[in-house]
């Protein structure tokens, strides 16, 4: 959908949904802004404002779809502003790097984010900054997929599915996992493996 003026979030608010925004937005503290439907963009043809304590929720996918935000003027981003990254859909064909464009902006990025959080036991995020644009990257880390492994069997089926390597569909299903979702996972691929 579209709005024609300001919008501001505040504390406990969340801005979602895909659309236009024609005037400014601010993100108040403990607002949170999470583009898209899954996944997303929000285009802002004013100025963007992330307030210290806000949160960015960003959905990726393994096949490169993602949520962004599309500024037309300034955005500024103050102190203790996170990034909250959420692994979306199915597991998709994770590269070993993914990097996702979450943010653009016209007029200039001041400031930085605090920090990049994921969920994501076996992807670790870094964010890029250039003079107009964030870059989100999900790096795969050096967590072995055993780590997780509960019993035996869960032990066996890991080390299978790391070994698989990417593009194969148990490893592209294990490297999206939180560390209970890889538990979970081997358990239910035992004797696909």
């Amino acid at each position: 959908g579209s709005v024609a003026s300001d919008v501001n979030i505040g504390p406990n608010g969340v801005l979602g949904g895909a659309g236009d925004i024609g005037g400014d937005v601010v993100v108040g503290s403990g607002g949170i802004v999470g583009p898209g439907n899954s996944p997303g963009t929000l285009t802002v043809a004013g100025d963007f404002t992330f307030a210290s304590g806000s949160t960015y929720q960003v959905e990726v996918l393994g096949d490169g779809q993602h949520d962004q935000i599309v500024v037309g003027g300034v955005t500024t981003i103050q102190s203790a502003v996170q990034v909250e990254v959420l692994a979306g859909g199915s597991a998709g064909d994770y590269a070993h790097l993914s990097q996702y464009g979450i943010l653009t902006s016209a007029g200039g990025i001041v400031g930085q984010f605090a920090g990049v959080t994921s969920d994501m036991a076996f992807l670790t995020p870094y964010l890029v900054y250039t003079t107009n644009a964030v870059r989100l990257d999900l790096v795969r880390n050096d967590i072995r997929f055993n780590r997780f492994a509960l019993t035996a069997n869960q032990l066996e089926v890991a080390d299978a599915a790391e070994a698989s390597g990417y593009g194969a569909d148990v490893f592209d299903a294990v490297v999206v996992q939180n560390a209970a979702g890889a538990a979970r996972a081997y358990d239910a691929l035992d004797g696909q493996v």
